[in-house]
């Protein structure tokens, strides 16, 4: 098999970053379901609502897709609702275009899908375009290559069984995949980069050096700010959709073995949509079903309405899209002065190679903060999740000097010295003037050139909090060494000293 040999994203520890993601730690679940030794769905994967698919080419695509899909992709389609009939929509506008845009005879077009399982929609895609789009697949999961090896038409479909992260310009300049070493006009993210991590900067960064003028497809499972709303949507997918498949023990399973850890690398509609903005000049939503949303972006502002003029209606019941109201052209903007307390000083810092690890990481994840930057503003508190993400992620000894959280009104503190042991934090906690401050700090640090920020109003706290850490927020900002209350409870930037 060949393989890179050069350094990858400048990074020489990506072999030990790999082994600690969920792709890896699931391997052997993984495997169980790519051999079919375990969450196989009890009923037949063809679509409840082919009746409803008018498109012949859309039923060709379908049965295609179900024809030759493997233990995991199948588990796939049978996990995610109305995926099967997303796929093929798009499988179908897909080879439109590339026969829209043929120049001359004999030429062809390319699909790279980011770790998809066995490449069952590649595969389906070849075959339906009659070899006028052929298909990359890559996948960490070897089993995967026994289901794509017995279904694939080497000559239209080639099969990598890395990360796609090993995926290189040399590989793919190497005799088995030279096909393919001008790159792609098209990559479809088949909702693996939650499996690797929440830097959604460095995934796209790394695919979109082998995209050619085209169009870039992103399904992708979304957390959501408000955990309630994410778990409602789930129990919708579950026992409405996935109930067809799999039994009530099966489901339970799944949740209790794997979500967790995939959990921990979704991010938010608005973290993806702020990290696609900086890769690519337009980005449209264009699926939404439970927690998955599916995105098409692209440089070129032609080719992608190209694309959107092709795709045919949407089928799926309209109470599994929960981001209907946002199809379509979709931007991430700061909406008030919170946001961008958090957000603005990302697009003025210095090289990144200039920063601290620490620093670079914080620039990486700033697109997330804009939104919970937002949130806060609007409740005037810290959700638990972001609360735990200044402690544990060390964001704060960024800050100098360092932060400590409100003290509780019983006089027990929600933090412990870093020296001794990670930061911990309880699960409901909030106060909007210290996050306001963390932010300024943070963004402080990240300007070398300009030593800080002073937030103008900092002293409106959760009404949640007891009068006691209302004094102890109050306070705050002057030990971050920043200006302290002002008559407005929104927080903004200004060049201090």
């Amino acid at each position: 098999m060949t393989t890179c040999t050069q350094p990858l994203l400048d990074d020489a520890n990506l072999d030990q970053d790999l082994q600690q993601s969920a792709m890896l730690k699931l391997a052997g679940h993984f495997h169980s379901l790519a051999t079919g030794a375990s969450q196989v769905p009890l009923q037949s994967l063809h679509s409840h609502l082919k009746s409803k698919i008018e498109d012949p080419r859309v039923l060709d695509y379908h049965d295609r897709l179900i024809e030759g899909a493997g233990p995991l992709f199948s588990h796939f389609l049978a996990s995610v609702p109305y995926i099967l009939e997303e796929l093929s929509r798009v499988g179908v506008a897909l080879t439109r275009l590339a026969q829209a845009r043929t120049t001359e005879a004999g030429q062809t077009f390319s699909l790279f899908e980011v770790d998809a399982f066995d490449g069952s929609n590649g595969r389906a895609l070849a075959g339906h375009s009659q070899g006028l789009i052929r298909s990359f697949t890559s996948s960490p999961n070897r089993a995967n290559q026994i289901t794509f090896d017995r279904h694939a038409d080497p000559a239209l479909s080639r099969f990598y069984p890395q990360s796609f992260f090993k995926v290189c310009p040399p590989l793919l300049q190497s005799p088995e995949y030279e096909s393919f070493n001008l790159g792609f006009e098209f990559i479809y993210e088949m909702a693996a980069f939650q499996f690797y991590s929440r830097d959604r900067n460095r995934q796209i960064s790394h695919i979109k050096q082998f995209l050619k003028p085209g169009v870039g497809i992103f399904l992708e499972k979304l957390n959501h700010p408000d955990p309630m709303e994410y778990l409602r949507r789930e129990r919708i997918k579950d026992e409405v959709f996935k109930a067809r498949y799999f039994s009530e023990e099966e489901i339970r399973w799944k949740r209790q073995q794997m979500l967790q850890q995939m959990q921990n690398g979704q991010v938010t509609l608005e973290e993806l949509v702020s990290t696609l903005s900086t890769h690519f000049n337009h980005v449209h939503l264009l699926w939404s079903s439970s927690n998955f949303c599916e995105f098409v972006a692209s440089d070129d502002p032609e080719k992608i309405e190209h694309f959107l003029s092709l795709l045919g209606p949407v089928v799926q019941p309209a109470d599994f899209s929960f981001e209907s109201t946002r199809l379509g052209a979709i931007s991430s903007s700061p909406s008030d002065d919170g946001a961008r307390v958090m957000f603005d000083f990302a697009e003025q810092m210095p090289h990144q190679a200039a920063l601290p690890a620490l620093c670079q990481r914080a620039r990486q994840h700033l697109p997330g903060w804009r939104e919970r930057a937002s949130v806060a503003e609007k409740n005037r508190r810290l959700n638990s999740a972001t609360f735990t993400e200044l402690f544990a992620g060390g964001w704060l000894t960024c800050c100098h000097p360092a932060p400590r959280p409100p003290a509780a009104g019983t006089g027990q503190h929600w933090w412990r010295a870093r020296a001794s042991q990670p930061w911990a934090v309880p699960p409901r906690a909030g106060c909007w003037p210290w996050w306001a401050a963390t932010a300024a700090s943070l963004g402080a640090c990240l300007h070398p050139a300009k030593p800080g920020y002073t937030p103008k109003a900092l002293d409106s706290c959760s009404p949640q909090l007891p009068t006691a850490q209302t004094a102890s927020c109050h306070s705050r900002p002057r030990a971050f060494g920043l200006a302290g209350a002002g008559a407005s409870a929104r927080a903004s930037r200004t060049p201090r000293g």
